[in-house]
């Protein structure tokens, strides 16, 4: 029952993110997961007959980017989780003055790591990490998490920062596909 419960908030939240979102968005259902240490993915109950492709962004609750799509079936899709440690991400910072685009990538088995920060931007906890834009198939401006902890190492031309991911891999269950488009009919 409480799993049933759950589901049906995300689906609102979805819904929601639908109604406000100038994407196109194909709701799906997580019918596999895989958490192991090399492979942090799922497996979605849609594919290319509900126009999905390799590289479609995948979402959750109120637009958060949990992941990209890497194979793509008729009627089934399997999704690399932004956790993976194989997983990258183009990313920035919300209200930024400066024009940076970072990489987020797959770090400590359930967080996320921001790379490729210039030293001169300077980043403190709790600011939020989107998507950039500037990626194929992923818009700009998705939430992909919040900053925990800046690694400042003098020796390094760049900052890294631990980010905290909105999602953890147990609870997904439903998510929603952002394809080309340029209606919210699906």
């Amino acid at each position: 029952l409480k799993n049933l419960e759950r589901e049906n908030k995300e689906l609102r939240k979805l819904l929601d993110f639908k109604e406000i979102s100038p994407y196109t968005l194909v709701v799906a259902q997580v019918t596999d997961k895989s958490n192991l240490a090399v492979d942090k993915s799922i497996t979605i109950n849609q594919g290319a007959k509900s126009g999905i492709k390799k590289g479609d962004a995948v979402i959750t609750g109120e637009g958060a980017l949990v992941g990209k799509v890497i194979r793509v079936a008729e009627r089934r899709s399997r999704v690399r989780l932004s956790i993976d440690i194989k997983s990258t991400i183009l990313a920035t910072l919300v209200g930024s003055p400066h024009i940076i685009a970072g990489v987020i990538t797959g770090a400590q088995g359930t967080g996320l790591l921001l790379t490729l920060i210039p030293k001169n931007v300077l980043l403190s906890p709790k600011e939020k990490v989107v998507t950039d834009g500037l990626e194929e198939g992923i818009p700009p401006n998705l939430y992909i998490g919040e900053i925990l902890e800046i690694q400042d190492d003098e020796n390094e031309i760049f900052n890294s920062a631990f980010v905290d991911p909105p999602y953890t891999a147990e609870d997904l269950t439903t998510v929603a596909v952002l394809t080309e488009g340029n209606s919210n009919s699906q």
